[in-house]
């Protein structure tokens, strides 16, 4: 739609083309960029994608087109004259542009959400490694084959922690509390 505007411009008058519809036509050439890589990255190349430098570039279109759409809704509300099909494809790419922002900002918030909570390197929680559902670090986990009577001089504790198995007097302090 800004290429409409543009095109207008360069036809119908003298003047040049107010730059901010130069800038929303760069703001979609470059989500389109960004999407390629955001889509196709971790599928085709997974080492050259990086969970930061995906939320970077989401923040940049976010950014770009927070700034697109109230430059141009300055732009258009600063115009003694406003009427017409231009006009009104002006007003629409402003509220399209204000859309994509939305879209960018939610998209951008997910993404933080999930690579915090999964941290920077990977291991994400969507990523298959269960969401939550797994024991936590601090406990011991027991294998099913050893009960509490079994041979303690012959059992392997597999410890997360690097704390050591509790000793039967303190497993009996524990108990009675």
């Amino acid at each position: 739609m800004s290429s409409m505007v543009i095109d207008w411009y360069l036809r119908a008058t003298p003047l040049a083309p107010p730059s901010i519809f130069n800038f929303l036509i760069f703001a979609s050439a470059f989500s389109i960029v960004s999407v390629l890589y955001l889509e196709l990255a971790p599928r085709l190349a997974p080492r050259a994608s990086r969970p930061s430098a995906s939320l970077a570039l989401e923040a940049t279109n976010t950014v770009f087109y927070f700034a697109g759409f109230i430059a141009l809704a300055v732009y258009i509300s600063r115009l003694r004259f406003c009427e017409g099909t231009v006009c009104a494809v002006a007003r629409a790419t402003s509220v399209v542009a204000a859309f994509e922002f939305s879209s960018w900002i939610a998209s951008t918030i997910l993404l933080a959400k999930d690579i915090f909570k999964g941290g920077l390197r990977g291991g994400s929680p969507s990523a298959g490694s269960g969401s939550g559902s797994a024991a936590p670090a601090d406990f011991d986990v027991v294998p099913q084959g050893l009960r509490p009577g079994a041979n303690r001089a012959s059992r392997q504790w597999p410890l997360r922690s690097s704390q050591p198995p509790l000793q039967p007097a303190r497993q009996q302090e524990m108990r009675q509390v």
